[in-house]
């Protein structure tokens, strides 16, 4: 329930992650 949520968050902050590193961006997805 709270994971939909959560998941959400998630690739929200992993796509600010990968902004700021462009150069891990590849392994992660």
């Amino acid at each position: 329930m709270a994971s939909l949520g959560s998941d959400m968050l998630d690739a929200f902050v992993r796509s600010i992650l990968i902004n700021r590193n462009n150069r891990l961006a590849a392994p992660i997805y």
